[in-house]
C-alpha cells in the first residue's frame, strides 16, 4: 500500500476545508447549506439603477457638481453619490416586475 494520499485526500478521504478558526468543515455540508439558499422558494425582485452624468448647460462639459444637486434635492433615498464628481445614481427600491418601459412609476415622478 502507498504512502500517498489517494486523490489527494488525507486517508483517501473527502477533503477538509481549511478554516483560520481550526474549525473541520465538510464540504459536503457546505455544498448542501448553499443548495438549501438556492431551493428556497421565494418571489424573485428585481432593482433598477441608472448612471446620471450632471453636464453644464452651456457648454455640455461633464459638470463637478453632484455633491450640491445632492444636497438640493433634500436627502433623497433615490439618488446616491458616486466616484465621479459629475455623476449621480439613481436607484429604486427592489419590485416583484419591471414597469412598463422598464420605469418604474416613482421614478416617472422625479
Amino acid at each position: 500500500m502507498s504512502d500517498t494520499p489517494s486523490r489527494g485526500y488525507p486517508n483517501g478521504g473527502p477533503a477538509r476545508i481549511h478554516d483560520p478558526l481550526k474549525r473541520s468543515i465538510d464540504p459536503a455540508l457546505d455544498r448542501a447549506r448553499q443548495r438549501a439558499t438556492f431551493d428556497i422558494e421565494r418571489p424573485s425582485t428585481i432593482g433598477l439603477e441608472e448612471e446620471l452624468m450632471l453636464l453644464d448647460p452651456v457648454t455640455l462639459d461633464l459638470a463637478p457638481c453632484a455633491a450640491q444637486s445632492l444636497a438640493a434635492m433634500d436627502a433623497d433615498a433615490r439618488f446616491k453619490l458616486e466616484l465621479v464628481t459629475a455623476q449621480l445614481e439613481s436607484v429604486t427600491s427592489p419590485k416583484r416586475t419591471v414597469a412598463r418601459g422598464g420605469v418604474c412609476p416613482e421614478r416617472r415622478a422625479a
